[in-house]
């Protein structure tokens, strides 16, 4: 469309917003929207904390369920329907998973708890179904378990288990749900399985990483990058980068490993456009922003970052659309715990949302986020097509990168209603049609 034409467009729009609104009506019904929930890990009172959100990213804190000892790690079915922590506590034989489950609102209640093989430090839901729990010991073949979870009665059942090495405590599930890979910072290697039918573990490959040990590991949305981060190990400044092959095998990157200006790199986010790797660090408590690049996958440095302050402090990192949330598990120095947000700018910089929310709960570390699965033309992202979304339509239309940091919890893609892939004046009048009803 030529620029004359577009701007014929917008002005014939813009002309119609009044009588567009007063058509569809001020109806502004709320759906259940996006949600974290994070996972204190206190000794004996343990809980997992619950917020939603505003779509302009500020949080607001929902309610606090008591769960018991550790709950180290949590993660959240693609549905949204079940919460799913794994506890580290001091046994030597036997640990617990809890099964939550969300309510309107974001309130949890708990559904069941499963005794498990000693310390499951990691816990990632495959789909609706199928559950993936690490088995981390010093004394034992570490493995990666798989549970079958029935919603009808709320039960766990194990289904599958593969050997991961000597210490393996992180997973990391490519964005497909047809690969998983497991870490091993003992021996210093990353597990790559396939994952079939009934939640069954192929071997695709044991990826040595060299004299970097993997911690957390962290997938582009595209499925085509995976990244490690390097603690303490060869220098204490070092982040891992691979190539997913179509068969989900790894190679590693040009210039693997790269340099952090961080210490201890432990924690890692990729943003939701894959322009952006968000690196935590251990020792300075630092989040870093590193650009992407698109072709090789290597990782630079934006010289951006957030100081949560006291070494050991920055609890976990995770990525909600446009959303950065970060904990802060201590109130040591600084009488600051809690859960932060931050809007991701189109220069990988992070702008606070509002203040940090205390989680009420003791040592807050792991994120499980979800986003509901917004409608088409959905532009204020309420759940709702109606005349509240005119506004945000025009700027997505006349100015993406303001829409994308005015509305963070949303997603500019809802506004190519004739999905021909790009958002211009081609999508005006399926949107009116859209607010037509």
């Amino acid at each position: 469309m030529s620029t004359a034409r577009f701007s014929h467009v917008a002005r014939s729009f813009a002309g119609t917003l009044a009588t567009l609104t007063l058509a569809v009506g001020v109806s502004h019904a709320q759906s259940i929207g996006p949600a974290a929930f994070v996972a204190n890990n206190g000794n004996v009172e343990g809980s997992v904390s619950a917020f939603t959100f505003t779509p302009n990213g500020t949080a607001a804190f929902v309610g606090e369920l008591n769960i018991g000892t550790n709950p180290q790690t949590i993660s959240i079915t693609p549905n949204g329907r079940f919460v799913a922590t794994a506890h580290g506590t001091a046994s030597d034989t036997v640990e617990e998973l809890t099964i939550m489950e969300v309510g309107p609102g974001a309130a949890l209640t708990e559904a069941t708890v499963k005794l498990v093989d000693d310390s499951p430090l990691d816990i990632e839901w495959i789909d609706d179904e199928y559950l993936a729990v690490t088995h981390t010991s010093l004394s034992e073949t570490n493995e990666l378990v798989i549970y079958q979870f029935d919603a009808e009665v709320n039960s766990l059942t194990e289904v599958e288990r593969k050997p991961t090495g000597n210490f393996s405590h992180r997973i990391a599930l490519h964005p497909t749900r047809a690969f998983i890979y497991a870490q091993d910072s003992s021996l210093n290697d990353i597990h790559a399985f396939s994952i079939g039918a009934g939640g069954a573990l192929t071997l695709i490959e044991t990826q040595d990483t060299g004299t970097t040990y993997p911690l957390e590991m962290a997938i582009t949305n595209d499925g085509t990058k995976l990244y490690a981060a390097g603690g303490i190990s060869n220098g204490g400044n070092k982040v891992q980068g691979f190539v997913i092959e179509s068969d989900g095998s790894l190679t590693p990157m040009a210039g693997s490993p790269f340099t952090s200006p961080g210490a201890s790199p432990a924690y890692l986010a990729v943003s939701r456009d894959d322009k952006y790797l968000y690196v935590g660090h251990g020792t300075d408590a630092t989040c870093r922003a590193f650009t992407i690049n698109p072709t090789t996958g290597q990782i630079t440095a934006t010289g951006y970052s957030f100081d949560v302050g006291l070494q050991g402090t920055l609890g976990d990192l995770a990525v909600l659309a446009n959303v950065m949330l970060i904990t802060d598990e201590s109130t040591a120095t600084d009488g600051i715990r809690g859960l932060y947000s931050f809007t991701i700018q189109t220069n990988g910089a992070l702008v606070q949302n509002g203040t940090i929310l205390d989680t009420q709960g003791v040592t807050p570390e792991s994120i499980a986020v979800w986003l509901p699965p917004w409608p088409l033309g959905d532009m204020n992202c309420d759940g709702s097509v109606n005349g509240f979304d005119i506004d945000g339509f025009t700027l997505a239309l006349s100015n993406p990168a303001a829409y994308a940091t005015t509305w963070p919890l949303c997603d500019i893609a809802l506004a190519d209603v004739n999905g021909d892939g790009s958002v211009n004046g081609f999508d005006v009048d399926g949107f009116v049609d859209l607010l037509g009803g």
